[in-house]
């Protein structure tokens, strides 16, 4: 499995871990995470979906190079500056999704690999309806 595939399995699951913190934030505010979630998982999406067409993502790095910037300042209130850097910094650090679809384009372990990103986009997902509620 790549690495850059458990770092988003790994950050969604800090981001559910830090969720009851993320949840004391103002309404607007927690929209506005949920917005940022929910633009993360449809990216991750239709990622998998393009490697799974044997086409490679274009664009979607830059993509989440940005979410990966701005990420930090949507939950740096609520779990504190130095965690939401970390957790920014982690997004960027698995952003190389083209990167990624060459190498799955060319593995065995494809299938697995894409449930993977599959089941992040999922929680990502989740997470941004837990937000809402």
């Amino acid at each position: 499995m790549f690495d850059s595939v458990v770092k988003f399995l790994d950050l969604v699951r800090t981001l559910l871990g830090l969720s009851g913190q993320l949840k004391t934030a103002a309404i607007e505010r927690r929209s506005r995470m949920a917005t940022l979630f929910d633009k993360i998982s449809e990216c991750l999406a239709d990622v998998s979906a393009q490697i799974r067409n044997g086409t490679p993502p274009h664009g979607r790095c830059g993509e989440l190079a940005t979410y990966a910037y701005d990420l930090p300042s949507h939950i740096d209130a609520e779990v504190g500056e130095a965690k939401a850097n970390e957790i920014g910094a982690i997004l960027h650090e698995a952003r190389n999704v083209e990167g990624l679809a060459i190498e799955l384009l060319k593995s065995n372990e494809r299938d697995a690999d894409l449930s993977v990103i599959d089941e992040a986009s999922g929680k990502f997902r989740a997470l941004a309806h837990m937000l809402r509620a």
